[in-house]
């Protein structure tokens, strides 16, 4: 009687886990087909976008751009990508072209924060409703070199080198923060680039980093950093909320970055149409972009451009809190 009661549970476990793995297949087939739906009516024959590569030429930015190029020459779009150099300058080319349709994808809240900040013009000058294409939130984490224990750095009495890349003025913010907090001296070591960030664990300059998460889970998977948690306030991607680990309610531990697609210089129906094909783009798995997007750790955002509109507001917001 034992081992039939086993047997059934077993059975019944399985049966379960078959159900799960039919309902995502479910999930993936429906976007796809939506996908499909959106490509059918998609753009009209001759239809140009002039797209700003905003980033470096061989970082994580432009390697996505380069797979949404891909979709939106499948769904019918003949796409001019110009290189921008970097953000900023990306996000300045955009901002002065008078071409038709110009494109352009980057974190324009917090450039446009900063931008306020110190009293220029903003990188990105088109935020109305009808400029917003889509949206993708990402988030940071923290990372030791592998083999180190990451707890110890919540450790009081601390002297540790901390890697940062946020600008000078946020990084020291977060810096300051957790010092006060684990009751510590540690400094921060200024950088300008997540690969850098990277390679300084690994070759001992700092002792720890808060990077974006697509160098982390790609560094994790290769063995060189161990990084356990995020400023995902509800954890992602096999890591932890940093903000619970760390026991402090500041908001910069649950920070999100918004990367944002905008669109000047269109009519209101190109812009309509536009915002629903790349919007379904982004949002199917066996898209070229939503694969890409999965691989970085991001997390694709199906809203409204009005709803787009908003939380570019409230990063906006955010991000002039932490700068202050």
């Amino acid at each position: 009687v034992e081992f039939y009661c086993k047997f059934y549970r077993t059975m019944l476990k399985y049966e379960k886990q078959i159900k799960q793995k039919e309902r995502i297949r479910m999930k993936i087939n429906i976007l796809s087909i939506m996908f499909a739906f959106m490509l059918s009516i998609s753009a009209s024959a001759g239809e140009k976008i002039t797209m700003i590569l905003a980033g470096s030429p061989g970082g994580t930015f432009n390697a996505f751009n380069a797979e949404l190029i891909k979709d939106l020459e499948k769904a019918g779009y003949e796409v001019d990508a110009q290189p921008g150099g970097s953000m900023i300058k990306g996000g300045q080319i955009y901002s002065g072209l008078n071409k038709e349709n110009v494109f352009v994808f980057l974190p324009s809240s917090q450039l446009n924060a900063e931008d306020d900040f110190v009293d220029r013009e903003h990188t990105v000058n088109t935020t109305e409703k009808h400029n917003f294409m889509f949206g993708v939130v990402n988030y940071k984490s923290l990372c030791v070199k592998s083999g180190t224990d990451l707890n110890t750095v919540f450790n009081t009495g601390n002297l540790l080198k901390i890697g940062m890349n946020e600008g000078e003025r946020i990084n020291d913010k977060y810096v300051e923060r957790w010092n006060k907090v684990t009751k510590s001296k540690n400094i921060m070591v200024p950088y300008n680039s997540s690969g850098k960030q990277i390679k300084g664990l690994v070759t001992g300059d700092i002792d720890v980093t808060l990077v974006n998460e697509a160098k982390a889970l790609r560094f994790s998977k290769e063995g060189l950093v161990t990084c356990n948690y995020t400023t995902n306030p509800n954890g992602g991607n096999g890591f932890d909320p940093l903000a619970s680990k760390i026991n402090d309610s500041w908001f910069g531990w649950k920070y999100e970055y918004l990367l944002l697609g905008h669109l000047k210089n269109s009519d209101t129906e190109f812009s309509k149409r536009f915002h629903k094909v790349v919007t379904a783009i982004i949002n199917d798995p066996t898209s070229n972009a939503g694969k890409k997007i999965a691989k970085n750790g991001w997390f694709a955002q199906d809203l409204s451009q009005k709803d787009l509109k908003k939380k570019y507001k409230k990063v906006y917001k955010a991000t002039s809190k932490l700068l202050k």
